[in-house]
C-alpha cells in the first residue's frame, strides 16, 4: 500500500500555507455565534436606552472578531518557534506512507518514526503543495502533492474518507 508516499520539508513557508487549518471549525462557528449573541444584546439595550450594556456588548462583539484571527497567528507562531526550537536549520524533512493501520512517518531529520492510526485523524485540508492531516489531539502531517502523480492527488482525499468516515475535509 505504499500508493501515496511522499517525502518533503516542512518549514515556515510550509506552515504558512496551511496555517488557517490550525484552528478547529468549531471555535470558528463558536466566535460567530458569539458575535451574534453580543451583537443583538447590543442593538437591543442601545434601543432600549442602556448605553453602558450597549457598549459592553458592543466591546464584547469587537472581541470576538478579532479573536480568531489573533489565535490562528499564535498558533502559526508557536508552530514555527517549536520548529525552530527542534531544529536550528528551521526546517524538518519527512517522509510519510500509508500502511493499513494508518500513517508511517518517518523523520529523515532526526530518525524518529511514528504511526499515526486512522481512527484518529480528525480532519483534511488540501492546499496548493501539500495535503495537511490533523488528528484529534493536534498533531499533524503532510503530504506533499509533487511526489503524488495527478491522479494519486484526486484520490487522495476520497482514500482518507474511506479509511476514516468520520474525517472531516475543510475547504
Amino acid at each position: 500500500m505504499d500508493q501515496y508516499r511522499t517525502s518533503g520539508t516542512m518549514n515556515e513557508d510550509t506552515l504558512r500555507e496551511f496555517s488557517k487549518y490550525f484552528l478547529p471549525p468549531k471555535s470558528k462557528l463558536m466566535a460567530l455565534i458569539f458575535i451574534l449573541v453580543f451583537g443583538v444584546t447590543a442593538v437591543l439595550n442601545f434601543m432600549g436606552g442602556n448605553m453602558v450594556m450597549a457598549a459592553i456588548a458592543a466591546i464584547a462583539v469587537v472581541v470576538f472578531i478579532v479573536e480568531v484571527p489573533l489565535i490562528k497567528r499564535r498558533m502559526l507562531r508557536n508552530n514555527i518557534a517549536r520548529l525552530r526550537e527542534n531544529y536550528p536549520s528551521g526546517c524538518c524533512r519527512y517522509e510519510s506512507f500509508f500502511v493499513v493501520d494508518g500513517v508511517h512517518i518517518h523523520n529523515l531529520s532526526n530518525g524518529g518514526e511514528s504511526l499515526l492510526r486512522y481512527e484518529n485523524f480528525a480532519r483534511a485540508a488540501e492546499t496548493e503543495h501539500v495535503f495537511f492531516v490533523i488528528s484529534k489531539m493536534q498533531q499533524f502531517f503532510l503530504v506533499f502533492k509533487d511526489c503524488l502523480t495527478p491522479e494519486q492527488q484526486k484520490s487522495f482525499l476520497p482514500f482518507l474518507k474511506e479509511k476514516c468516515p468520520k474525517l472531516k475535509i475543510m475547504r
